[in-house]
């Protein structure tokens, strides 16, 4: 099965490319009605992974955070400024975790 957005394009000249928003809220709610719903395991594995891909995706924001505060670093440099930020972020100097902080070897990447 296609993607829904490529199902509700809208076909003709004038309408090349864009979506007929009820077209696609109809068919996407239709989609949803129809999928089984989740089992537990399911859920949580979807919201693991999900919260993955978010940590992802910050770590990244901030390697290009990193890339535009310093743009002469070289890639060395930056992998340095971001290890550097990664174990001396400010409120989480332990780590994001409760309980007692690792030693430092353990915590290396």
């Amino acid at each position: 099965m296609p993607p829904l957005c490529t199902q509700a394009i809208v076909g003709g000249r004038e309408n090349q490319g864009r979506m007929e928003s009820s077209t696609a809220r109809e068919r996407l709610a239709a989609h949803l009605r129809s999928r089984p719903p989740l089992s537990e395991s399911e859920a949580t594995a979807r919201r693991l992974r999900q919260a993955v891909e978010m940590a992802d995706a910050g770590l990244a924001m901030m390697r290009l955070n990193l890339q535009r505060d310093h743009p002469e670093a070289s890639a060395d440099e930056l992998e340095s400024l971001f290890r550097d930020w990664l174990f001396s972020r400010p409120g989480a100097e332990h780590g994001d975790a409760c309980g007692r902080p690792a030693s430092e070897r353990r915590a290396r990447l």
